[in-house]
């Protein structure tokens, strides 16, 4: 074809379908890409590439054309796809989404530092609450009737805010977050007022309540207190709702292009990929990296996509001078890992700290920064795909979104509870199935069943919350302007809460919440099947290594 009348048929083809024209310099740009690759088809394809939600103008510039030219082509590469389907997004990377109360859609922040002002702390809970209001709304048991007739058919609840509680009698339903202004007396806030509370005649509700938890408080105002009788946790919603409610909008910052999301779809059932997860990964006890490296050995012939290490990575706190240990840990490690080149050359290897390991900083807030490159010099050289990450982090596979948080969570809350659940009792909002991996007295089986119950609760407080870590800032300091980044909305496809208890998985509202327990003490991590979304419970044995489905149902593999 001549290139005239290839530049009459682009220049159709755009204003045509797209309402686009070219700058002189974009338009032969185009065309000279199209002559080396031999294809014209090819400029249909960049024109359904160009995202016009960036565009600044429908007259396309040189830079527009060649970011949408380097989308096509690399979406047309296979060896894109397998480097795509693995992101590892730190925290502090993660873009900050507002709710907008006005326009009723998410707002981006672009310019945020890591330290804010005075007003960056109120803004904290005042987001809070207006992401879970705005999906609250949207709950049926929230949703007035809209045609007339229907409220005879659907029972709702009607939220009031605090203002209008005043002058008013009746059962009322309120949204609010739990604060204590003075000791012993509790309060619901909102985004106004606030009000006391009564909780003399509540019933022990499902879920953990801790202070600056949003909750939903039922009951009657008698004087100026609010008489609490039901007391509950705002329900979840779930993944799919939230992203069918925004489309377009990249919460988990993956910038993944439609056109390579289809391909990743593809790849993700077609692949029957692992993701081993290990925490509490003891560096310094010659124990564990004698159990690593059968571990590694195990996965020589069937190489994982990727191992995430989570620390702590040594058995105590390093301080002072003591830090630069560390530097001869992660060689020790990396000189097991050079062992089996099958794993350097295919796998992904993601560090994750914990809460007593050194990373730059000697502040305990979180976010916590990636370990310094000062300590991890020898792994970063040695090996090819190489990620030292911050914690929380978040990884996407393909399609799934994956959050990992190191946090002894479940003692925290557990602690800082103010009101009495209903824990051990038969009723629960999560399924769920607890894995064990050794004997127990019947003492210990009792404190097992209790925990099962209690990660119940845990993780429907989470996923309630669409908070990691919905603790008082006094107990948990978290950076203030990165509080989006514990965000749990919407909901990920597979939460790991790394922590010191046993460990469990529970399924709440199609999120898939697990522990892999601590590798140090009896060898365990977690196997991740992408593909069929399954789990395995696993652990290393003296003369093999075994995977545990269940609770005892174990499977050699040699």
């Amino acid at each position: 074809m001549s290139i005239p009348k290839l530049k009459q048929d682009i220049t159709k083809t755009f204003k045509r379908v797209g309402g686009l024209s070219f700058q002189a310099d974009a338009l032969e740009h185009l065309i000279k890409i199209i002559k080396q690759q031999g294809d014209p088809s090819l400029a249909e394809r960049v024109l359904q590439a160009i995202d016009k939600n960036k565009l600044h103008s429908f007259i396309l510039n040189k830079a527009s054309i060649e970011s949408a030219i380097d989308i096509v082509l690399k979406n047309e590469s296979i060896e894109s796809i397998d480097e795509e389907c693995i992101k590892v997004i730190d925290a502090f990377d993660i873009p900050k989404w507002v709710y907008d109360d006005t326009r009723k859609c998410f707002q981006l922040e672009t310019s945020v530092s890591l330290h804010g002002d005075a007003s960056s702390k109120i803004d904290v809970f005042r987001n809070r609450f207006k992401l879970i209001r705005q999906r609250l709304l949207r709950h049926e048991i929230f949703s007035a009737p809209i045609l007339p007739g229907e409220g005879v058919k659907k029972d709702y609840y009607q939220l009031t805010t605090i203002d209008d509680l005043l002058g008013d009698t009746g059962k009322k339903c309120v949204l609010g977050m739990l604060s204590q202004f003075h000791d012993g007396k509790y309060y619901l806030e909102d985004l106004k007022r606030s009000i006391q509370l009564d909780f003399s005649l509540l019933e022990q509700p499902s879920g953990l309540f801790t202070e600056n938890a949003i909750v939903i408080a039922e009951g009657y105002l008698v004087g100026k207190v609010f008489q609490v009788s039901l007391l509950a946790l705002p329900p979840s919603e779930s993944r799919e709702d939230s992203i069918k409610t925004f489309p377009g909008v990249d919460f988990f910052g993956s910038s993944i292009h439609p056109h390579m999301l289809q391909k990743l779809q593809v790849y993700e059932q077609q692949e029957d990929n692992l993701i081993v997860i290990l925490s509490d990964v003891w560096l310094d006890s010659p124990k564990v990296l004698d159990k690593l490296t059968k571990l590694f050995r195990g996965y020589e012939s069937i190489v994982p996509s990727a191992f995430v290490l989570i620390g702590n990575f040594t058995s105590r706190a390093l301080v002072g001078g003591e830090h630069y240990m560390l530097s001869d840990y992660f060689d020790q490690l990396c000189n097991i890992i050079m062992n089996f080149p099958s794993l350097v050359e295919g796998s992904r290897f993601i560090f994750v700290p914990g809460p007593a390991d050194p990373c730059g900083t000697t502040l305990n807030v979180i976010p916590r920064p990636p370990i310094p490159k000062v300590f991890t010099s020898s792994l970063r050289t040695n090996l090819k795909k190489v990620y030292f990450t911050t914690n929380p982090c978040r990884i996407t596979y393909c399609t799934q979104d994956i959050v990992i948080f190191r946090e002894d969570i479940a003692n925290k809350m557990k602690r800082n509870c103010i009101i009495k659940t209903n824990i051990g009792s038969e009723s629960s909002s999560a399924t769920s199935t607890q894995t064990q991996t050794q004997s127990q007295s019947g003492d210990l089986e009792m404190k097992d069943s209790e925990m099962s119950d209690f990660s119940q609760h845990l993780v429907k407080t989470l996923c309630d919350e669409s908070h990691l870590c919905p603790l008082p800032l006094q107990v948990r300091p978290i950076y203030w302007t990165f509080d989006h980044a514990l965000y749990l909305y919407p909901l990920p496809s597979i939460l790991v809460l790394a922590d010191k208890s046993n460990q469990f998985e529970h399924t709440y509202n199609g999120c898939v919440c697990f522990n892999p327990s601590t590798f140090n003490t009896d060898w365990s991590f977690v196997c991740y099947r992408p593909s069929s979304t399954e789990l395995e419970f696993c652990r290393v044995d003296d003369d093999a290594w075994g995977v545990f489905e269940g609770v005892h149902n174990q499977k050699k593999l040699h």
